[in-house]
């Protein structure tokens, strides 16, 4: 039998054009840019419960994600979604 063990961290690089997350993975502070205003937004875990979630009406802004447990989540819009990872390096 053969085992990998080469897994990778990172997600696909700005699948949504119309919203930029970086950095990502993150550890502390998400940057969210986009060519719309955000007016609304939520922080959803991949098993689906809403972790965050606020109103803004600006192109682009910074969270605070460091309440968040080590994971895969979505940012939801108005404009669409983007996968990131929250990590935690020591």
């Amino acid at each position: 039998m053969i085992y990998s063990t080469n897994y990778h961290a990172s997600v696909e690089e700005n699948p949504n054009p119309d919203i930029g997350i970086y950095p990502n993975p993150v550890e502390n502070f998400l940057t969210i840019h986009s060519e719309k205003n955000i007016n609304a937004w939520k922080i959803i875990s991949i098993d689906g419960r809403e972790w965050m979630n606020g109103k803004n009406a600006s192109q682009q802004f910074q969270l605070d994600v460091t309440v968040l447990p080590v994971g895969i989540y979505f940012l939801k819009t108005e404009n669409g979604s983007n996968k990131f990872v929250k990590s935690q390096y020591h």
